[in-house]
């Protein structure tokens, strides 16, 4: 009784410590041994069932300036937060992890590049419009994603999808904050491209409000749909304010009358 007692006890501590080990603490989120095992099992799921997946890497580039002006603590409550923010965000079919202390990592299944993409924004706009108040100080966190649809054999393995999604968030990086890169080589079954030829890299900048008028009197329209959440945030103080003063206005020509 006592042996049985004890291989329980023991059973019960192992299976904490294995789910332990699979929530980020910070976030609540995925952690990176989450993503990779859960990685592998989605990619076999895909393969039996067909099916498509997408994998997404987000990166918040200014982590580091946060930690080095403000301490590791401030840092921390960022991040938390920003996790979240993802965590509201994602469906029920997708993973999200954190694997690094500034990196956040996707895999959405069942989804096309261009909703992948749609996502991408989404969540990055949502970034983009979190002011972090720190003591008279206000500061955003600044992100750029990189995103990967890749075409599935029998020999595509999750570290391979891994290695390419890492390669594309770098170029994206390197593109500066808020830029996302995306890309897939999905199609090339049905084509004679080479992979470099196939793969689709877009960048796509994000603009201020200023910016975004001056692009519509230019009729440049598709930056500005690209940026269409994060416009909205930026303008929906004023916006508020503005409808605030006319129920003002109106009420008082009213008594005026």
């Amino acid at each position: 009784l006592k042996l049985r007692e004890t291989t329980q006890a023991l059973d019960q501590t192992s299976q904490k410590l294995e789910e332990e080990a699979a929530v980020d603490s910070l976030t609540g989120l995925g952690s990176i041994r989450y993503f990779e095992k859960n990685g592998q099992e989605a990619l076999a799921q895909v393969k039996r069932h067909g099916g498509q997946l997408i994998c997404m890497y987000l990166s918040i580039n200014n982590i580091g300036e946060i930690t080095q002006s403000y301490g590791q603590k401030v840092a921390h409550a960022i991040v938390k937060e920003i996790g979240k923010r993802i965590a509201a965000m994602v469906r029920t079919e997708d993973r999200a992890a954190r694997i690094a202390m500034n990196q956040f990592a996707f895999l959405l299944m069942s989804s096309g590049l261009d909703s992948a993409i749609d996502m991408a924004k989404r969540i990055q706009d949502k970034i983009a419009s979190v002011k972090f108040n720190i003591g008279q100080n206000e500061c955003r966190a600044l992100s750029s994603i990189g995103l990967y649809e890749p075409k599935l054999e029998e020999t595509t393995c999750f570290e391979d999808v891994i290695l390419v999604t890492q390669n594309v968030l770098e170029q994206a990086i390197a593109a500066g904050d808020y830029a996302y890169r995306a890309r897939s080589d999905f199609q090339q079954a049905q084509s004679e491209m080479q992979p470099s030829e196939q793969a689709q890299d877009i960048v796509v900048p994000v603009v201020s409000v200023v910016e975004a008028m001056n692009l519509l009197k230019q009729g440049n329209l598709d930056i500005i749909r690209h940026n269409r959440h994060h416009l909205i945030d930026e303008l929906w103080p004023l916006l508020e304010l503005l409808v605030e003063q006319t129920d003002a206005l109106e009420n008082l020509f009213k008594k005026a009358s």
